[in-house]
């Protein structure tokens, strides 16, 4: 694997960290997100991000989120596996924005494919 490759493994569905944050957040002058439910968010420029838990991973959880096939449910235990507090469920931007705090304070890792 080239460098270029390692280094856009390491962003999520393209974006960098900290310009996903910026777009989640509303703050990005050219992509916005269009729709942020059902597990995804799909921004302005058609890219699909998927729902957290294909992107991070608490250490301590032990729980399978594939036998969760129930969208709000899944998104409940989601939540809990992870846990995010204070995000009301298909509130998935800010999901994901929670997601990097909780990375920064290493409390999260990222998973990487």
């Amino acid at each position: 694997m080239n460098l270029v490759a390692m280094l856009n493994s390491r962003n999520i569905a393209g974006i960098q960290e900290d310009t996903l944050k910026s777009i989640l957040r509303g703050h990005h002058p050219a992509i916005s997100v269009k729709m942020a439910q059902n597990g995804m968010v799909m921004l302005s420029d058609n890219t699909i991000i998927k729902c957290v838990h294909e992107y991070y991973q608490n250490p301590e959880s032990t729980m399978d989120m594939k036998k969760y096939k129930n969208s709000p449910a899944k998104c409940h235990y989601v939540q809990e596996s992870l846990g995010i507090e204070g995000v009301n469920n298909n509130r998935c931007a800010q999901c994901h924005l929670a997601c990097m705090d909780m990375r920064e304070n290493k409390e999260l890792r990222r998973i990487y494919k």
